[in-house]
């Protein structure tokens, strides 16, 4: 799965995972339900072992009081995404039909709920 930040995006900048397999959704999954269960605090997830991070693009994923959404460092590519646990339990959620057989071969989904760059996971480079 591919990890990259494009400042030109929609109608705000994009952070995109893509081009996951089915494997490694699930593990992308456990990891966003970890946060929703409050059993973990942070999850680093341009660090995960299946995801390769484009021109050292980071996002760590922090489990927080209220939803703050992205939060990025000074122009870099390098992020924060605070949700609430109830909103980390929204974005499993969304990330569940990407673990199925696909129903067609473009598919893509917006997972931000909150303020900051939007981040979509899709099944290509494509939203």
């Amino acid at each position: 799965m591919k990890l990259e930040f494009f400042q030109d995006g929609l109608e705000r900048p994009i952070i995109l995972l893509y081009a996951g397999s089915r494997v490694e959704v699930d593990a992308l999954r456990r990891e966003v339900r970890s946060l929703a269960n409050s059993e973990v605090h942070q999850v680093v997830i341009h660090q995960l072992p299946f995801i390769v991070s484009i021109e050292g693009c980071s996002l760590i994923a922090v489990a927080n009081a209220q939803d703050l959404g992205i939060l990025q460092a000074q122009n870099l590519p390098v992020f924060t995404w605070a949700l609430q646990p109830s909103s980390w339990d929204n974005v499993e959620g969304l990330l569940e039909p990407f673990s199925e057989p696909p129903t067609s071969q473009e598919r893509f989904q917006f997972l931000n709920p909150a303020g900051g760059p939007e981040v979509i996971y899709s099944t290509g480079r494509y939203w």
